[in-house]
C-alpha cells in the first residue's frame, strides 16, 4: 500500500460554522485524510497498528473515490480514500 496524498479535515457537528472558523483562522479547507493506492490494505495497516476502522470502504457517488473512515490508538478519526477504477494491488 502506498500513499498519494495527504490532507487535512475537521469534523464538526455545524460543518459551514467549523469550516468557517479554521477557514478565517488558518486558511483551512480540509480535514486528516490519505489517498492510498490500496484501500483494504490501508484498513488492514490500520487495524494491524492498533486503530480501527469506524466506516467501512464505501463508493462514493460523484466524487470518484472509495472511502472509509479509520480511528487512530488515541481515538482520532480520519479519511483514507481510494481514487475508482485505481487498480488494487490484491
Amino acid at each position: 500500500m502506498k500513499i498519494t496524498k495527504t490532507y487535512f479535515m475537521v469534523m464538526a457537528a455545524d460543518v459551514a460554522r467549523g469550516a468557517n472558523f479554521y477557514r478565517k483562522a488558518f486558511g483551512l479547507t480540509t480535514g486528516l485524510g490519505f489517498y492510498v493506492d490500496d484501500l483494504e490494505a490501508a484498513c488492514d495497516a490500520v487495524k494491524a497498528a492498533g486503530g480501527k476502522i469506524a466506516k467501512e470502504p464505501e463508493d462514493r457517488t460523484g466524487e470518484g473515490i472509495r472511502l472509509a473512515t479509520a480511528v487512530d490508538s488515541e481515538g482520532n478519526r480520519f479519511s483514507l480514500a481510494q481514487p475508482v477504477g485505481q487498480a488494487s494491488s490484491r
